[in-house]
């Protein structure tokens, strides 16, 4: 697990939308921080834990014709 340590005035979701390129993994890593739910603009100093995700894989493109 990392952590990240966040400046005056991240927010949560830009967060982990950096750390995995997705927003899928929001409520797992809402569920690592507690001490964060009610906070929407968090404080210089404020830790995030980020759990170990695997990124999802890109699907390949379905043709439009057969």
């Amino acid at each position: 697990m990392n952590k990240y340590i966040a400046l005056d005035g991240d927010r949560l979701d830009v967060v982990v939308y950096k750390t995995y390129e997705t927003l899928e993994n929001f409520s797992a890593v809402l569920k690592e921080n507690p001490h964060l739910h009610q906070k929407y603009i968090l404080e210089s100093g404020d830790i995030v834990y980020l759990p170990d995700f695997i990124k999802p894989k890109e699907k390949e493109p379905k043709a439009l014709w057969n």
